[in-house]
């Protein structure tokens, strides 16, 4: 069975409750990440490509994005692979 490698870009709508005089320094308060995140919103994922890999290259990804899983088998590391339904028909 074909493996393909799928990245997407996923979006979320962060809210913040910031306690201050101006508008400006709640602001300043997110972007220098001192507020903690009041709540969020997944706003979901846009495919942005996909290609054909083999067990290899899902390998070495699996490593770049994973280091600290690297000391994993490869059986480990194949076992996170999404099987689709019509995987398992021939």
């Amino acid at each position: 069975m074909a493996k393909f490698l799928v990245e997407a870009l996923s979006q979320y709508r962060v809210v913040y409750v910031v306690d201050t005089e101006k508008k400006e320094w709640a602001e300043d308060s997110v972007h220098m990440q001192e507020a903690d995140e009041f709540g969020q919103m997944h706003l979901g994922e846009m495919v942005v490509s996909s290609r054909e890999i083999d067990d290899d290259e899902a390998i070495r990804v699996h490593d770049e994005l994973n280091d600290y899983l690297v000391d994993w088998t490869r059986e480990q590391k194949l076992a996170r692979v999404h099987v689709t339904g019509d995987s398992n028909e021939n």
